[in-house]
């Protein structure tokens, strides 16, 4: 048996342990139905059927490369400028499965499967609201 994060594609690891890219993948599920065009190529912006806007802002490095944190300011129009915004994260801190089997010592037959899956599950999304219409993330 391979270890399970051996370097392959894909978005379930070896031992059925689901990578960070089976978790973003769960939350673009939520995306709206329609886009809404805006002027920054890291976001996407939709509208889904109940009128709620669903937004992906990503901030992507190549594999084996480092990037630098930033901060991205989203602006809304035409919302209540006070509105909650719910945020799902898959980050080193959030639904990173790579990140906790480093923490484990990149066991070769690691026996926390169990642990790992539970330990990466998506987590509740942060309730946040808007400042004036926006809404700042801090993004690693």
């Amino acid at each position: 048996m391979k270890r399970p994060f051996y370097g392959g594609f894909g978005l379930i690891a070896a031992g059925g342990i689901p990578k960070p890219s089976f978790y973003a993948f769960e939350i673009l599920h939520y995306l709206g139905d329609r886009r809404i065009d805006n002027s920054n190529r890291d976001v996407l912006v939709t509208k889904a059927k109940d009128g709620s806007l669903v937004v992906a802002v990503w901030n992507l490095v190549n594999p084996g490369s480092t990037g630098s944190p930033r901060t991205v300011r989203l602006d809304f129009k035409g919302v209540n400028p006070d509105a909650t915004a719910s945020i799902a994260r898959v980050d080193e801190q959030h639904s990173d499965t790579l990140n906790l089997y480093d923490k484990m010592g990149k066991p070769r037959y690691p026996t926390q499967i169990q642990q790992l899956d539970r330990g990466s599950r998506l987590k509740p999304p942060e309730e946040r609201h808007l400042k004036n219409g926006s809404l700042e993330l801090q993004m690693p």
